[in-house]
């Protein structure tokens, strides 16, 4: 009887133990994981308003004025993106005619390549480049003597107009890795407008300036495994390009 109680007693405390450490992990790597997706909304939710500002802004630059409507500024913006896509002179002052409507617009030089890296993630890339190397010789009167050096393309008419040119004595086919920075651009769409995490509409603000809010008014609590929560406060605002979460 004795060796059956402390058999059971045994067990009892391996599986307390055992239990012990499954709350450990747990408590340890849940709120982690929550911690990870309030952080996820809010960066997402950071990233739609500084969207729909730099949208406003653009619509600003084309018509010197903010709209009520942000959707129809994003259309406009975009569509006018894909105006200068197809006729890289459409620029000053033209007529766009966007949903049975005439939008006169005023478009600078330089107004897509700003569209293209404000809507765009900088990436890099390494890529292999070929040239064609020259070794030439020159003569310096200063010394009294020959001077080789290596000269690349576009550089050798240059050396070859100087009167100290004496000729090429080899040409040889060099590769070099180049890092690329490029833009992977992207065009705005309707989702933009709303919070990832209410769904509702972003408030937009015209005054003086321009202001874009979050609509989150109070904050949100969602349990999660019985003792934990996921809190999602308001994600700020940005005011005149100016965001409240960098002040």
């Amino acid at each position: 009887m004795k060796t059956r109680n402390k058999h059971l007693l045994t067990d009892g405390l391996e599986f307390v133990i055992i239990f012990a450490m499954i709350f450990l992990l747990v408590t340890i790597y849940v709120p982690q994981a929550i911690w990870a997706e309030e952080k996820a909304f809010e960066e997402m939710s950071h990233f739609r308003m500084e969207n729909i500002f730099e949208v406003e802004d653009f619509y600003h630059q084309l018509r010197n004025e903010f709209s009520e409507d942000a959707l129809w500024a994003m259309n406009v913006v975009n569509a006018i993106r894909d105006s200068l896509t197809a006729d890289s002179t459409f620029l000053n002052e033209q007529v766009l005619y966007l949903d049975g409507q005439v939008v006169n617009v005023t478009i600078l030089q330089g107004w897509d390549t700003n569209y293209d890296t404000t809507f765009g993630f900088r990436s890099k890339r390494k890529e292999l480049i070929e040239y064609t190397q020259y070794v030439v010789v020159t003569f310096s009167e200063s010394r009294n003597a020959y001077d080789t050096s290596y000269v690349v393309q576009k550089d050798l008419a240059t050396i070859m107009e100087d009167p100290s040119f004496v000729g090429i004595i080899a040409e040889n086919l060099e590769e070099r890795v180049e890092i690329i920075t490029y833009y992977d651009t992207y065009m705005p769409d309707s989702s933009f407008f709303y919070c990832p995490l209410t769904n509702e509409s972003y408030e937009i603000s015209i005054e003086n300036g321009i202001k874009v809010s979050s609509p989150i008014k109070e904050e949100i609590i969602e349990r999660q495994y019985l003792v934990f929560s996921f809190r999602g406060a308001n994600h700020g605002y940005i005011e005149d390009g100016v965001p409240s979460w960098k002040m």
